[in-house]
């Protein structure tokens, strides 16, 4: 086990140059890792007692929304692009890292989502906050763990940068969770791959959620990151391959535990890792 660590994290540092080749190999150990604990596992339907004709209402409902969150998000990212303010103006000028983005991912994203949560009637044990057993936070939780050291040795390890104060590492984990990890597993996991597996099955609903997902943070990629200036195709891709195969990672865990608060733990654990190494001078800003 100690030689297979050592291993993983040398794979990691000599890949950390290679984006495509990094995105993958530290997504497929995690993925791994959700298939094997435990080996067993019985299936939990999240919509038990809901009718299959309401369920697919509610889809597209749900399908609906995230296709206009995507619309709204290119004139939004667009104004955000000309004139943004900035909350770490002295560490990064990306328009990422500004207020608009921010409050924007708040009223469009989590409000939304907590409505639809709401109309739904949606019980606790529905959006995976309770009625969760031992394997469903055993498993993610050592599936967590391990992505997030991965994350971690990749992204600090490929830099000269230094750690920044306490209040902005407070500040990135505040807005890592407030403005993504919870919004987005709480409106694309529990809310939309829910019904979509309920309608056109399990990995099909996975694979689609997580392509909406990537295709979601294409705009900002677009107008408020140096990707831009490769061009939309380009931008599409990387969106795809970068938050469309974390997604992936996601969308089977939730797919596969139930358990909500492990994926925004994940979720946000890992964007905390990218936004330190970000202001820390790790890696280059967006």
């Amino acid at each position: 086990m100690a030689v297979g660590g050592a291993l993983a994290v040398a794979l990691i540092l000599g890949l950390a140059g290679v984006p495509y080749l990094t995105t993958f190999v530290v997504a497929l150990i995690p993925l791994a890792l959700i298939r094997a604990l435990p080996p067993r596992l019985d299936s939990v339907e999240p919509l038990e007692g809901v009718e299959k004709a309401t369920a697919i209402k509610q889809q597209r409902l749900v399908l609906g929304y995230v296709v206009v969150l995507i619309l709204l998000s290119i004139p939004g990212s667009y104004v955000t692009s000309v004139s943004p303010l900035l909350i770490f103006p002295d560490r990064v000028h990306s328009g990422i890292f500004s207020w608009q983005h921010v409050l924007g991912s708040v009223v469009f994203g989590l409000a939304p989502a907590m409505f639809l949560a709401i109309r739904f009637r949606s019980s606790r044990r529905q959006l995976g906050l309770a009625g969760i057993s031992r394997w469903r936070w055993l498993g993610p939780a050592v599936v967590s763990v391990l992505y997030t050291v991965l994350a971690g040795v990749g992204v600090l390890g490929s830099g000269q940068g230094s750690m920044p104060p306490p209040a902005l590492i407070v500040a990135a984990v505040v807005i890592a969770f407030g403005a993504a990890a919870i919004p987005e597993e709480l409106l694309f996991r529990a809310l939309l791959q829910t019904r979509l597996e309920l309608q056109v099955g399990r990995w099909p609903g996975i694979v689609l959620t997580a392509i909406l997902f990537g295709l979601a943070h294409a705009p900002q990629m677009y107008f408020l990151s140096s990707a831009g200036t490769h061009g939309p195709i380009y931008v599409a891709f990387m969106a795809l391959l970068n938050q469309g195969v974390g997604g992936l990672l996601f969308g089977y865990m939730w797919s596969r535990y139930r358990n909500l608060w492990m994926n925004v733990a994940l979720h946000g654990a890992v964007d905390t890792v990218a936004f330190v190494g970000i202001l820390g001078g790790f890696i280059p800003p967006p």
